[in-house]
């Protein structure tokens, strides 16, 4: 199950996995998380920027995924002191876990988890590498950012309406 991207892309995704391919996976410019299963193996993958939350559970050997924190939290659960100071900080639970024994799957991160062994591994994690902006001037960098906020509106063409939402926030006022 992908939450936020197509069923098309969703395959996309799933081929990449299954054939090793996981820096690709990072290249789709898109807001997404989801999990999958194949044969012994159930794959939890994330977006680059993290925007979209993607919590799981290890309980009783089996492994629940949500990207609501709610879904999996039980009768009993504690606390976590770091994931409290985290989200009284940056107020988000995507962060770091909120909750003992719920953990969140990294951004840009591909994970595996084996049903047969009840073990997690960390298949992959993606890294950001920004461009360096130093020697650029505030119209060069105007005239850059007009490009990359072209380049991706032209890889979301459909014939259906569309809306932008803005929220007030750094992105948006760039815009």
């Amino acid at each position: 199950m992908f939450y936020n991207i197509s069923e098309n892309t969703s395959k996309k995704i799933i081929n990449l996995i299954e054939s090793n391919n996981f820096e690709k996976v990072f290249s789709f410019e898109s807001i997404f998380a989801g999990y999958f299963e194949s044969g012994d193996n159930v794959f939890l993958v994330r977006d680059t920027l993290g925007i979209v939350p993607l919590y799981y559970r290890i309980h009783e050997d089996e492994i629940k995924i949500s990207i609501k924190l709610t879904d999996l939290i039980q009768k009993g659960d504690k606390i976590n002191k770091k994931g409290a100071v985290d989200f009284i900080s940056f107020g988000s639970t995507r962060i770091s876990p909120i909750i003992e024994n719920i953990n969140i799957c990294p951004p840009g991160s591909i994970i595996q988890f084996n049903k047969k062994r009840k073990d997690l591994s960390l298949l992959y994690k993606n890294q950001i590498h920004p461009r360096n902006l130093n020697k650029i001037n505030e119209n060069n960098i105007l005239e850059e950012y007009k490009k990359l906020f072209s380049s991706a509106i032209s890889k979301n063409q459909t014939k259906k309406n569309q809306v932008i939402f803005l929220s007030g926030g750094i992105d948006s006022a760039c815009i």
